[in-house]
């Protein structure tokens, strides 16, 4: 990347990038391990990372054990609960695209 991309990345990362480290584990299409590669060639600190990881997976870890889990006593609650899920995850992808306010 050269040393001057690599300075703007490092400065980036170090007022965004826990954040976004959180933010991109709680949604499904980012893939984790891309993410973490990406992470360890930044000057982030692990623990902050980790941490980072940590508070971004569970949300989505807990929502995935409880619809399995309503799966097999409740199924109508279960889907009732995904589609729930997939709104919220949806929600802001389709805020962002709105028409005259897209990319």
């Amino acid at each position: 990347m050269g040393p001057e991309r690599t300075a703007r990345v490092d400065a980036l990362t170090d007022r965004l990038g826990d954040r976004a480290v959180f933010l991109m584990r709680l949604l499904p299409a980012f893939s984790f391990d891309w993410l973490s590669y990406a992470a360890g060639l930044t000057s982030m600190p692990v623990r902050t990372f980790a941490i980072a990881t940590f508070l971004g997976t569970l949300p989505p870890v807990v929502a995935i054990v409880a619809v399995g889990d309503l799966l097999t006593t409740t199924p109508t609650w279960s889907i009732a609960l995904f589609v729930i899920l997939a709104l919220l995850w949806a929600a802001p992808i389709l805020w962002w695209l709105r028409p005259g306010k897209g990319p």
